[in-house]
């Protein structure tokens, strides 16, 4: 992973790289699975989307990640969560000749007799409930 989607944290043991806001909140729509399902996820993204910096979104960020998770990631933030991060991440996407194609958005669920959102591609095959 390249260092620029990295950042460094002081711990009491001295310095720690992590992954900054908007690689993090990829990696939580990717790994949905394994951090407790998309409503786990769209909940950490709730407050998450907030420190995501315009800078983070890059043409170079998006051809790290599948194409998959990135549609279900914006779908979640900005049709889910209705935060202003999903525009830009639809401009950049775009800019970098990104090709959508239909994916569910919880991928181990049935996926024919659901309607889909046309914009990002996604089958609307669950519904996503956030706790605040």
């Amino acid at each position: 992973m390249s260092a620029t989607f990295l950042e460094k944290r002081k711990t009491e043991t001295g310095f720690i790289n992590i992954s900054n806001p908007a690689l993090t909140a990829m990696d939580l729509v990717q790994f949905d699975k394994r951090i407790g399902g998309l409503d786990r996820a769209a909940t950490v993204l709730n407050e998450l989307a907030e420190t995501i910096m315009p800078e983070q979104i890059t043409e170079h960020l998006l051809k790290e990640v599948p194409v998959t998770a990135i549609q279900r990631l914006v779908f979640l933030l900005e049709v889910v969560l209705q935060k202003d991060i999903g525009k830009l991440l639809y401009e950049v996407s775009k800019k970098a000749e990104l090709e959508f194609f239909r994916t569910p958005l919880k991928t181990s669920a049935l996926k024919v007799g659901f309607s889909s959102d046309e914009r990002w591609k996604i089958i609307v095959n669950s519904e996503i409930e956030i706790d605040e």
